[in-house]
């Protein structure tokens, strides 16, 4: 014989969270539905111009990581520390 246990815990867990969904909507004072939902809308065209744009830019710039690249190998490629330090405490606030 097998025991599902998880079909019990789900049961449990959307009771529980249709329990919670009614209270907080009562203690609210708002006259919300168990189905109700976030729904977004406008930005749709937006979004999916942006992504198109997104995936037609090349991944990597081949030109800019030529130079670095050349840079590197001739020994002109000189690494400003104040700057990266300035970035790391600028990223990590």
């Amino acid at each position: 014989m097998r025991i599902n246990s998880n079909q019990s815990i789900a049961s449990e867990l959307a009771a529980e969270g249709t329990a919670r969904s009614g209270k907080s909507s009562k203690a609210s004072g708002g006259n919300f539905s168990a189905n109700e939902g976030a729904s977004f809308s406008g930005d749709t065209a937006n979004v999916g111009g942006l992504t198109t744009l997104a995936l037609q830019a090349p991944e990597v710039r081949q030109d800019r990581v030529s130079a670095l690249r050349e840079a590197v190998r001739n020994g002109s490629y000189q690494i400003d520390a104040g700057s990266i330090a300035d970035a790391m405490m600028r990223e990590s606030s």
